[in-house]
């Protein structure tokens, strides 16, 4: 009877001490989880962020190159109109030796108001670079096999004028939103940079590079974020001009992913965390974006980093699984410890 009783006190003394040791672990196991998983999706969210900066900058510098060069043109022109050194031929040479000179140019022209340039508008109608207008607007291309000239079209029409109209009306710089433009007979996604030029304080014509916007997409469709998040690139009214799936550039935001919250950031310039249902990925994810301001124009690009949040949380669920095995092991050897003890 005596035995009997032992026995039972040290059943029970080991079963409250088990309990009291798996409860404390819970515990701590608990607070320990929820702390690990808010850190680690802080740190996660944390390094999108800081790698949607990083990439976005590097595009700024990309774009901002042909933003510089429409700007020295503007200037430069502007120059010679005002020190009564201009002609069209020299203008001409100059536009060419600039497009010569830079691969990654695909156009690069000019456009004047009437008689504005040398007066001479009159002499030069329908000839080479020129229009029925005969105002000095030539657009040296790549459109052919070799560099050739012809005049621009349009510029006098709201719509699809914008690369001359917008920044003539806002007399600032302008980066156009992305458009297909016809270059040896295939469809190309540019965009135009667009410099106004001003002549004591008169606006008198622009300066402007157009390029191919394809390098973008090549760079940003390679960019991979914990192996299964993406980035993309949006121009200011949300056309996705890079991303990791090349079908989607050239297709607005909103018909791809349904982020209407976006929109508003994007056009803005406003950094933005969105949390939505991916249908690329077919799970939740969260979605970073960050601006990327070119030059003095006033419609920044944006910049996004998306990542599922499974993601986020798997390395959570490893370091909890890891936990729950080592607290196992550790109330087993306690178990142990107290057998062999009591």
């Amino acid at each position: 009877m005596t035995t009997h009783k032992k026995m039972s006190l040290r059943a029970r003394l080991m079963l409250l001490v088990t309990l009291i040791v798996f409860a404390g672990y819970a515990i701590t196991l608990t607070v320990l989880s929820r702390q690990s998983s808010n850190l680690q999706q802080r740190t996660t969210l944390l390094y999108t962020t800081e790698l949607a900066n990083s990439e976005g900058a590097k595009v700024a510098i990309q774009l901002e190159r042909a933003l510089d060069a429409a700007r020295t043109l503007a200037d430069g022109l502007g120059s010679l109109k005002t020190a009564g050194l201009i002609d069209r031929a020299g203008a001409d040479a100059l536009l060419k030796g600039v497009l010569a000179g830079t691969p990654g140019f695909l156009g690069v022209w000019t456009g004047w108001e009437p008689n504005a340039f040398d007066g001479k508008d009159s002499e030069f109608v329908n000839l080479p670079g020129h229009d029925a207008s005969g105002r000095f607007v030539p657009y040296w291309n790549r459109g052919a096999t070799t560099i050739a000239v012809e005049p621009l079209i349009d510029y006098d029409k709201p719509g699809v004028g914008d690369f001359y109209q917008l920044a003539k009306a806002s007399g600032q710089e302008t980066i156009l939103e992305p458009y297909l433009y016809s270059v040896g007979g295939k469809s190309v996604l540019i965009t135009s940079f667009v410099v106004p030029i001003k002549i004591d304080g008169r606006f008198v014509g622009v300066a402007g590079i157009d390029i191919d916007l394809k390098s973008l997409q090549t760079t940003v469709e390679k960019i991979r974020v914990y192996g299964t998040g993406y980035a993309s690139l949006l121009s200011n009214r949300g056309i996705y001009v890079g991303d990791r799936d090349a079908e989607n550039v050239g297709k607005p935001l909103i018909q791809n992913e349904g982020l209407q919250e976006a929109q508003q950031a994007v056009a803005q310039g406003n950094t933005l965390q969105s949390d939505f249902t991916s249908q690329r990925l077919q799970t939740e994810a969260t979605r970073i974006y960050v601006p990327v301001q070119i030059g003095a124009t006033k419609t920044p690009w944006s910049f996004a980093v998306t990542v599922p949040n499974d993601t986020i949380q798997s390395e959570v669920r490893q370091q909890r699984l890891a936990a729950i095995l080592l607290g196992i092991l550790s109330i087993v050897l306690v178990s142990l410890g107290l057998g062999l003890a009591l």
